[in-house]
């Protein structure tokens, strides 16, 4: 039972970086948003040719 339930700490532990990080940067990828939407609409966005 024991080892069942390190192995659910294990796999969870990834999942919890991952937010921590996102939380930690939040303002970073606040600011890379408007690029990205930038990049999306202008150069993936249909064009008339």
């Amino acid at each position: 039972m024991n080892a069942e339930m390190n192995v659910e700490k294990n796999l969870r532990q990834p999942l919890h970086k991952t937010m921590k990080n996102l939380i930690k940067y939040r303002y970073l990828y606040i600011m890379l948003l408007p690029g990205v939407v930038y990049f999306l609409v202008f150069h993936y966005a249909p064009r008339e040719d």
